[in-house]
């Protein structure tokens, strides 16, 4: 499940990325600062200042932290497993498996 997640996550990430490759802006509005591209001249020569690298990375992070999120969430809340997944000792607290917690980890620090 890990490497699914870790592919998807990468997928997403070229797909992004070579879609937004050439373009100066993103949506019409969104430009990189001058300090941020490696010409920092007025683009007099022709090139163009895209950072789809950084737009890619943003979409790929925003879109796991709004999953885990909403996962976290339903789990938490509407199924509530919480309180039927884990012993309700202190020991089964701290150390009780709960696998969607290990779901949500996993997502975020992949």
């Amino acid at each position: 499940r890990i490497l699914l997640i870790f592919s998807l996550q990468s997928i997403l990430y070229a797909a992004v990325y070579w879609y937004f490759k050439d373009s100066e802006t993103i949506l019409g509005f969104l430009r990189p600062a001058p300090e941020f591209c490696e010409n920092h001249t007025s683009n007099e020569d022709g090139s163009v200042c895209s950072r789809s690298d950084l737009l890619a990375f943003q979409v790929v992070s925003g879109l796991s932290f709004w999953v885990m999120g909403g996962y976290g969430f339903y789990t938490w809340y509407v199924q509530g497993l919480h309180r039927t997944s884990v012993p309700q000792t202190a020991a089964g607290r701290c150390f009780g498996y709960v696998p969607q917690a290990e779901f949500i980890a996993t997502v975020c620090f992949t």
